[in-house]
C-alpha cells in the first residue's frame, strides 16, 4: 500500500503541472491570436495601445511581437523600440500610370512587330511558339551575409541570407533582413 501511496504522491503533482502547463499554453496562443487580430485586422501598431487592449505590460507585448515575427506570423516586420510600435513594410503597389505606361510600351512593341508582316507570318509565329522573350538586362545579385544588431542586447551577429537564429548572448531571435 505504501508503494501505491508513493506513486500517487509523485504522479498527482506531475499530472497537475502537465494540465496547468497545457492551460497556460492555450492562453499564450490565444494572446498571440489576439495580437495578430489587433495588428492585421484593426491596423493598430502602437505597442502601448496593444498593451492597454490586452492588459499586458508594454515590454511583454514587445517581446511577444518579436517572437511572432520570428515565428513568421508577420512577414517583413520589425519592432521599433524608439517609436514603441511594430512596423510592417508593405510592397509598393504599381500605380495606374505605371500599368498604363507598360501597357502602352507593350502595344507599341506589338505594333512594330506586326508592321510590315503578313497575317500568315504572324499566325505562324504564334502557332510555332517562336516568340522570343529577351533576357533581363540586369543580372540577379546574390545576397551577401549581413551583420544584424540584436534588439535585446545590441550585440552584432553575422547572418547568411535567409538565416534565423537566437542571439548568442540573450537568446533574442535574429533574422536576416529581407530588404535594405
Amino acid at each position: 500500500m505504501s508503494l501505491f501511496a508513493a506513486i500517487l504522491f509523485l504522479l498527482l503533482p506531475g499530472g497537475f503541472m502537465l494540465w496547468k502547463s497545457g492551460q497556460k499554453r492555450k492562453q499564450l496562443f490565444a494572446l498571440y491570436d489576439h495580437y495578430r487580430h489587433i495588428v492585421a485586422t484593426e491596423g493598430i501598431t502602437s505597442i502601448q495601445t496593444i498593451a492597454d487592449m490586452t492588459k499586458q505590460r508594454p515590454a511583454v507585448v514587445a517581446n511577444d511581437l518579436r517572437r511572432l515575427i520570428y515565428l513568421g506570423a508577420f512577414q517583413d516586420a520589425f519592432v521599433d523600440m524608439h517609436s514603441m510600435s511594430i512596423v510592417i513594410r508593405r510592397p509598393k503597389e504599381p500605380t495606374e500610370t505605371d500599368l498604363s505606361s507598360k501597357r502602352a510600351a507593350a502595344m507599341k512593341e506589338l505594333e512594330d512587330l506586326v508592321k510590315g508582316a503578313d497575317l500568315k507570318d504572324i499566325f505562324g509565329v504564334i502557332m510555332n511558339g517562336d516568340i522570343q522573350i529577351p533576357p533581363s538586362s540586369k543580372p540577379a545579385e546574390k545576397p551577401l551575409p549581413k551583420k544584424v544588431e540584436c534588439p535585446g542586447c545590441g550585440s552584432s551577429t553575422l547572418l547568411q541570407p535567409g538565416e534565423s537564429k537566437a542571439c548568442p548572448y540573450c537568446d533574442s531571435p535574429l533574422t536576416y533582413p529581407k530588404s535594405g
